[in-house]
């Protein structure tokens, strides 16, 4: 536990003179070192906050967090976007945070998030398709009206089809 407290310290006085790469590597230690003591949630911070200090642009740490997402590992991903699209909203990196989310099945602040992101980009067809995912995830009552609004606005976008079609066969006739 010390030595998780002195990683711990280590990093964030390295981080507040400006050493991040000295930063990010302790981190990358913590990271290490509380997975191993069974402290998931704190070397899943750990390991995404490394990475961001670590990088030196935004798209080598988006480039990462789809790297990470490939393996399979979206509670990384999912931290990693997450700051990522804060600290840079750029259409892409919001829309990988989003996925990421929904790959995490975190429905709730995914739909949350996704809404924030129609605002942001309302023409974007692949963001509302977001949205009904997280929708249908959190077992809103809704989605099918949703999706009929969606069809109506984006026609000959085949995803939103899919998910009517879907939606439509799996719903009871009234």
């Amino acid at each position: 536990m010390s030595r998780l407290r002195i990683l711990s310290r280590g990093a964030e006085y390295s981080e507040k003179n400006g050493q991040t790469l000295l930063a990010s590597y302790q981190l990358a230690k913590y990271a290490r070192a509380a997975a191993r003591l069974g402290f998931h949630d704190d070397a899943i911070s750990a390991e995404a906050k490394s990475i961001y200090l670590g990088s030196d642009n935004p798209v080598n740490i988006n480039t990462a967090a789809m790297a990470l997402i490939r393996e399979g590992r979206f509670d990384v991903a999912e931290r990693l976007l997450e700051k990522l699209a804060t600290e840079h909203p750029d259409q892409a990196y919001f829309k990988n945070w989003l996925i990421a989310l929904l790959n995490l099945e975190s429905y709730q602040k995914g739909l949350i998030q996704t809404r924030h992101y129609n605002r942001s980009f309302p023409q974007d067809p692949d963001g509302h398709a977001l949205t009904a995912i997280m929708r249908i995830g959190s077992r809103d009552p809704e989605v099918g009206q949703y999706l009929d609004s969606l069809n109506a606005v984006f026609p000959d976008h085949l995803e939103i089809k899919n998910l009517s079609e879907e939606i439509s066969a799996v719903s009871p006739l009234p």
